[in-house]
């Protein structure tokens, strides 16, 4: 097909190319939060024992690789070095590349409110960073629909691994190796 400015073939072909290369290079959409929760941030209420909670509580923390930092009835703080993804964040909070690695971490702190058997827990996670002038910086995470997500469904897995501990039909469970999982998760003796 001819046209005053010549074949209108090769502009047809430029604008499919681009058509195609625009619609590879999009980058999909976050999960949408799977809870709307009071606080807008991760949260569970569990109604058993103040210290299976915590034991819980810890025992996925450091299947993430988490250490605790500070512990009390009310309050769980750990921390685990940055992974690859989360070092642009702390680059980006701190200022360019020239913050410390080895001092930057996220901190998952689980606030608890026990009243008799229930516990009301409450998570904040954040990127902590030490920029170049000393200055130690950070930004709340936990609200991001992708870490939200993450910790709201290990909440779920910590109130089912609570309030299901004591049910079982008299079969002995027996507690994982320390080797294959930190977690008060029970499994069947070999025995039976």
């Amino acid at each position: 097909m001819k046209t005053a400015f010549g074949s209108l073939y090769p502009v047809i072909g430029l604008a499919m190319i681009c058509t195609f290369l625009a619609g590879c290079v999009t980058t999909p959409s976050p999960a949408p939060k799977i809870a709307q929760t009071v606080s807008g941030r991760p949260e569970v209420v569990i109604q058993g024992d103040l210290k299976a909670v915590q034991t819980a509580i810890i025992g996925k923390m450091r299947y993430h690789n988490y250490k605790v930092e500070q512990q009390n009835d009310n309050l769980i703080r750990m921390s685990r070095p940055l992974q690859p993804n989360e070092s642009v964040s702390a680059s980006r909070l701190a200022g360019r590349n020239l913050y410390d690695s080895s001092l930057s971490r996220r901190v998952t702190t689980f606030t608890i409110a026990k009243p008799a058997d229930i516990a009301g827990i409450v998570v904040s996670s954040k990127i902590v960073a030490q920029g170049p002038d000393y200055q130690v910086y950070q930004v709340e995470v936990a609200d991001t629909d992708d870490i939200f997500n993450e910790i709201q469904s290990d909440l779920y897995a910590i109130k089912s691994e609570v309030e299901n501990l004591g049910k079982h039909t008299g079969i002995p469970y027996w507690p994982r190796p320390l080797g294959t999982n930190f977690s008060m998760t029970l499994q069947r003796h070999p025995a039976y």
